[in-house]
C-alpha cells in the first residue's frame, strides 16, 4: 500500500489505519483473526471452525496463538525501522524476537495432536498460521525443526482456494524446505527453546 490506509475514506472503515479490512454489507471487519472467524461463521458449509464444544475452543486457542505470533513478527519487523540508526539495538531486539518466534514455532509443533492445528481438518487457525510462517520462511528450517507444523502448512498451501488467493494477490506460496539457504545458516543458528 502507498498510504491508502491513512486516507480519510479508509480511516472511516478502520480508524486504526491497518489492513486488512473486509466489507460485508454495511459492516467493516478489521483484524485478520476477526475476519477469518467472520468468514468461518458466515460460511459454515466450508467447515473452517467447529460450531461447538471442546473442538471449537481448541480451534479458537490456535487462532489466538497465531495472532500472538503475528504480533511477535511485527515487533521483529518494526525493529528494522525503529533502530535503523542503532545497529546494535536493532540486532538485539531482532535477535530476541527471532528466538521468541523460533520457540513459538517449536512449541506449536510439539503441542499439535493431529495433522492440523485443531485436529483432522484444516481451519481458520491453519490459514492464519500459513500467513505468519510464510513471513518467516528463509529464516527458520520449518521442515527440519517443526515437521508436524511444516506438514500441516504444506497441506494448507496445497488447498485450491489458498493457491487461488495467493495467485490473485501476486504472492508466492511459502516453501517449507528442509534446509535454510547457506547464507542464513550462520545468521540464524539454533536458538533456545524457552520463551
Amino acid at each position: 500500500m502507498n498510504g491508502e490506509h491513512r486516507n480519510s475514506a479508509f480511516l472511516q472503515l478502520n480508524p486504526f489505519g491497518t489492513v486488512p479490512v473486509l466489507e460485508d454489507g454495511d459492516q467493516a471487519i478489521t483484524e485478520t483473526g476477526a475476519i477469518l472467524l467472520h468468514i468461518a461463521e458466515r460460511y459454515p458449509q466450508a467447515s473452517l471452525i467447529p460450531t461447538e464444544g471442546a473442538s471449537r475452543t481448541l480451534a479458537l486457542r490456535w487462532l489466538f496463538h497465531a495472532v500472538s505470533i503475528h504480533a511477535d513478527f511485527m515487533t521483529w519487523r518494526r525493529a528494522m525501522f525503529k533502530f535503523r540508526e542503532d545497529a546494535s539495538a536493532k540486532a538485539a531486539v531482532q535477535g530476541w524476537m527471532a528466538d521468541r518466534l523460533a520457540s513459538s514455532f517449536r512449541t506449536t509443533d510439539q503441542a499439535m495432536t493431529g495433522p492440523f492445528l485443531a485436529g483432522e481438518a484444516p481451519g481458520i487457525a491453519d490459514l492464519y498460521m500459513l500467513m505468519v510462517t510464510g513471513w518467516w520462511r528463509g529464516r527458520f528450517a520449518f521442515a527440519a525443526e517443526t515437521p508436524r507444523l511444516a506438514s500441516a502448512m504444506k497441506a494448507v498451501s496445497a488447498l485450491p482456494f489458498v493457491q487461488k488467493a495467493y495467485a490473485d494477490q501476486g504472492s508466492e506460496l511459502p516453501d517449507f524446505s528442509l534446509a535454510l539457504p547457506k547464507s542464513n545458516e550462520q545468521q540464524h543458528a539454533p536458538v533456545p527453546t524457552g520463551r
